[in-house]
């Protein structure tokens, strides 16, 4: 037996064990307990993050006022059993949880004439800095323009709820600078106990492309209210984010999400969907997914996580900035979807 084959027989072995261990309904602390010590991770680590959205429910919408049947409604496009959702958008990830970083890298295109960062890695798009978020502007070599707009979070503007129309278009890298990867992991903490439920193992295959790893499934609901309160914090902390989460019409302090951890405890990957309603009756789901590699599986080039001086950037507190900032470069890259790790990780 190879040494690959070996090691995924142990793997598969520790994650049954874990399982089994933990299916008894007498458990879900323990599951929740297990969540939250794979969220408290402190190694940097790269990885992928990527948004989808789906219709979930709408009423029978018609034209000129007039209801349709529900068959005819349900197979009109944008309607539910309508043309399939587009496959998602995604961009890679450095992630720093001990320092409260992340940073978006940039696709291939971009990269290429934003050019290589200190550390002769790839340049970031977007930096999360605690309450900030960053987002390179693509005008930056004009003489006198700014390489990044900030937006301070706890200072935002109005932030303009999107119709139905604009809910159903195809999701954009301007939609990825709405929610912290870090948010994201910080919500394993909010795990509401007896929502728990352990789905099943799976083999996960990481971003990078390394060997795939066994991991068990975990499903629930997450609350904001919850994450604040288990990280010390004043709720009020978390209204920031669901401010952030009216772009796309979400507003709820509780959402579902999933998390998968490894043999190892170490978190594997997360979703976390979030229930657009842009209008009564109409519901979208709106699913960020965070999946990471294995920790010390590369060199990490800390230098993309170093925050813009103060010099090199414009201050705004209009989201929407931000995500048009993005979509820029979601046009330079023609939406290639390719990952620019690529051959380039050690």
């Amino acid at each position: 037996m190879s040494i690959t084959s070996s090691r995924q027989l142990v793997a598969l072995g520790l994650v049954v064990a874990l399982a089994a261990a933990a299916c008894g309904p007498v458990n879900k602390q323990t599951a929740v307990r297990r969540i939250a010590a794979a969220a408290r991770g402190t190694e940097i680590r790269y990885g992928r993050l990527s948004i989808t959205s789906v219709l979930k429910s709408e009423p029978n919408r018609g034209f000129g006022g007039v209801t349709l049947p529900p068959g005819l409604a349900a197979a009109l496009p944008g309607g539910l059993g309508g043309a399939p959702a587009p496959g998602p958008v995604a961009l890679d990830v450095v992630y720093d949880p001990a320092q409260h970083l992340a940073a978006l890298l940039a696709p291939a295109a971009a990269a290429a004439r934003i050019g290589p960062t200190g550390g002769g890695g790839i340049p970031a798009l977007v930096l999360f800095d605690g309450p900030l978020i960053y987002v390179r502007q693509d005008d930056a070599g004009e003489i006198g323009a700014r390489s990044w707009l900030e937006l301070d979070t706890k200072t935002l503007g109005p932030v303009g709820k999107p119709t139905y129309t604009e809910l159903s278009q195809p999701r954009t890298l301007g939609d990825l600078a709405v929610i912290s990867p870090i948010t994201l992991v910080e919500a394993g903490y909010g795990m509401l106990t007896g929502s728990v439920k352990i789905d099943a193992t799976a083999e996960l295959s990481p971003p990078d492309g390394s060997i795939p790893e066994m991991a068990v499934e975990y499903r629930g609901n997450t609350s904001l209210d919850k994450a604040a309160r288990q990280l010390h914090r004043d709720p009020d902390t978390e209204r920031p984010t669901q401010h952030l989460l009216q772009t796309f019409a979400a507003h709820d302090d509780i959402n579902a999400m999933s998390v998968w951890i490894g043999p190892s405890g170490d978190l594997a990957q997360l979703s976390v969907e979030y229930w657009g309603r842009p209008e009564r009756g109409v519901k979208f789901g709106i699913t960020f997914l965070l999946a990471l590699d294995p920790p010390s599986s590369h060199r990490i080039d800390e230098s993309v996580l170093t925050p813009p001086t103060p010099g090199q950037v414009v201050q705004v507190n209009d989201p929407g900035l931000l995500r048009e900032a993005l979509d820029q470069w979601w046009a330079l890259s023609a939406g290639a979807a390719a990952s620019p790790f690529a051959g380039q990780l050690p």
